[in-house]
């Protein structure tokens, strides 16, 4: 279904005449067609008498679509703001609409009287009133719940009850397994006096051997990984010799390519355990089995895990982060990685950094944060970081005005600052003449060494674009009868084989592609290779004709790009990229491992850098009711 009114597009006349102000705002794009419709639907007949209903709908259900739980309704104000909404539906590539500033705030200040007007106008029977305390996630039976000052349709209602249920029952259960406390503190000691420790990361390990939910997050380098595994291997001596034979763990992450690295990086240090098996990382889908978006059969079943690790935490909607929640069994521990300051999940939600914030307010223990980078290679790259991470405009620019071509960071200037000069830059590192007949461990290694980063999918800048032109380039320097490789990116997923839905790898076609490239057409011998969940194995090997659908890609959205590390990233900031936030650029700049290049437009870095992106739900005033804590000083 289209989401947006396209150029010269006339407007279904049923609300037209009924809804006016809203038939305005379609028409400007700061509505979609969605929107309408889900008033329609709840409202059944557009009148003029329901506008103001229809108006608190809309925005709801914009504020869904862009990934918020709920929206707060207050007599000083309205939370999202429409503006910010507003400027978030600005479809990808078309930069001309953040330029109608003055109309927007104009025109804002009287659709949310009308949204305020609305809060007494929407029919009782699509609507019930809930306590905050309210724990029972089938408790709704309507389309809207209204929760204090806040409105929820049911669907996020739901997630966030349901997680929330299972996030106090993991703070109010003990573990059920206690370690010997004298080998753990002996253990921590020893490392820690052998430089092999940091107090934050010591800390992150006790906390952890006690508390049945742990936050650790922290940025690039800051040990995140290494202090799960040393984790992992000093619980696992302070177990009884009878519990090493049944303790179990699970691995998990979002993606399978994050799945994957969690692997590799904590099987090192969990060469001592001496349990019935070494744990094999999955995706949260198959960890928890789940097929897509459907609903899992119902009640989840408990994880046998007596230790969760899930790594990439951010990336980690409502959806399918209660799910998480309601499968961890009593008196299990479950740690949770990531990095609250990455771009949130694709769908609703920013869980991971509402764990955190609620952590504050409950229990500080809880949440530990590793904050000194352990590679020295990426200090340039951390410092830009840290300056996007606190705002500081004059900061950054200052890095990149030191910046020399072989530092950690630079910034790309073109003398045309086209499309052709941005590829003709990023050619000669996608180009396999000298690697076709490598062994497929080079191939996935020469592609990780660099990606290409967008923020947009569509437009000139945006990722479809820039694939297309690339590619287009690389077949025109396709020798006759050699073999064509090149990096993709997987957008379905099949369970049968273990690929998932953003799994990076290497196709290999063993003779050069005709015209029909994207037609999926393969011959016998075809191949993708993808790097292996394990040990015993450096990479899977799938032949071509099985892939689920796939995308190329020597270029990347930041959004697919999080779980990945590469060696060099090509990073293009065009005008419009700040309707993303700076967590667009931090995430992105942090997928770099030695290098940055940075290209971009006038303006569009220091917009960037000035707007804050975040998700709004309804789990710190939870919180807040069911601990009577003051909200508000807590975090300030």
């Amino acid at each position: 279904m289209k989401l947006f009114k396209q150029p010269g597009e006339k407007i279904n006349p049923s609300y037209c005449s009924a809804w006016p102000k809203l038939s305005k705002l379609l028409a400007k794009n700061y509505l979609t067609y969605i929107d309408i419709a889900i008033a329609e639907e709840m409202l059944q007949t557009p009148t003029e008498e329901n506008e103001a209903a229809a108006a608190l709908i809309c925005h709801l259900s914009a504020a869904s679509r862009q990934g918020h739980l709920c929206i707060e309704i207050e007599m000083n104000g309205i939370t999202p703001s429409l503006l910010s909404l507003w400027e978030g539906n600005k479809d990808e590539g078309d930069h001309e609409l953040i330029n109608e500033q003055t109309y927007r705030f104009e025109t804002s200040k009287e659709i949310e009287e009308l949204v305020l007007f609305g809060r007494g106008k929407i029919p009782a029977e699509i609507i019930t009133e809930l306590p905050i305390s309210e724990e029972d996630p089938k408790a709704l039976k309507t389309f809207l719940c209204i929760m204090g000052s806040r409105y929820y349709f049911h669907r996020n209602w739901y997630f966030e009850t349901l997680f929330f249920y299972h996030y106090q029952r993991l703070f109010k259960t003990p573990p059920a397994i206690e370690f010997d406390r004298t080998i753990i503190d002996t253990r921590v000691s020893a490392l820690q006096k052998q430089n092999k420790l940091l107090k934050e990361q010591a800390d992150a390990i006790t906390n952890s051997s006690y508390d049945s939910l742990t936050m650790i997050s922290g940025g690039p380098g800051t040990g995140k990984t290494y202090t799960a595994g040393l984790l992992v291997d000093i619980l696992c001596e302070a177990l009884q010799v009878e519990q090493k034979q049944t303790f179990t763990i699970a691995l998990a992450a979002p993606t399978g390519k994050a799945a994957a690295n969690l692997q590799k990086s904590l099987l090192k240090a969990m060469k001592g355990f001496s349990g019935a098996s070494q744990p094999q990382a999955k995706t949260l889908h198959s960890l928890l089995g789940l097929r897509g978006s459907e609903a899992p059969i119902e009640p989840l079943m408990p994880l046998p895990a007596d230790l969760v690790i899930v790594d990439e935490s951010s990336m980690i909607d409502v959806r399918l982060m209660s799910y998480l929640f309601a499968a961890i069994k009593p008196g299990a521990r479950l740690i949770l990685l990531g990095d609250p300051l990455q771009l949130p999940a694709v769908e609703s939600g920013s869980l991971f950094a509402d764990l955190i914030n609620s952590a504050q307010l409950i229990k500080s223990s809880a949440s530990v944060e590793l904050k000194t980078c352990l590679r020295a290679e990426l200090k340039g790259i951390v410092d830009f970081a840290t300056a996007i991470k606190a705002g500081d405009t004059p900061s950054c620019l200052k890095i990149l005005e030191d910046s020399s071509i072989d530092s950690g960071v630079h910034r790309l200037r073109f003398e045309q600052a086209d499309v052709k000069e941005i590829c003709a830059h990023a050619l000669p590192f996608f180009r396999t003449n000298t690697i076709s007949k490598e062994s497929s461990e080079v191939l996935l290694r020469y592609y990780d060494r660099f990606r290409i980063l967008s923020p947009f999918r569509k437009g000139p800048y945006g990722v479809e674009s820039i694939n297309a032109k690339i590619l287009r380039e690389l077949r025109k320097d396709q020798a006759a009868g050699t073999p064509f490789i090149a990096p993709i990116i997987l957008v379905r997923t099949d369970p049968r084989l273990e690929l998932f839905n953003g799994e990076a790898g290497v196709l290999v076609r063993k003779s050069s592609v005709s015209e029909s490239i994207y037609d999926g057409d393969f011959a016998q011998g075809d191949y993708a290779i993808f790097p292996s969940r394990g040990e015993g194995e450096e990479v899977r090997t799938i032949p071509a004709l099985l892939l689920p659908a796939f995308e190329y890609a020597y270029c990347l959205s930041v959004h697919k790009s999080q779980g990945s590390e590469f060696d060099h990233v090509l990073l293009l900031l065009p005008e419009g990229s700040e309707v993303f936030g700076r967590e667009v650029l931090y995430t992105a700049v942090t997928r770099a491992r030695k290098k940055l290049e940075l290209w971009d437009q006038p303006g569009a870095l220091e917009k960037t850098i000035a707007r804050q992106s975040y998700r709004f739900s309804g789990i710190a005033k939870r919180c807040a009711c069911i601990y009577s804590l003051d909200v508000t000083s807590k975090l300030d």
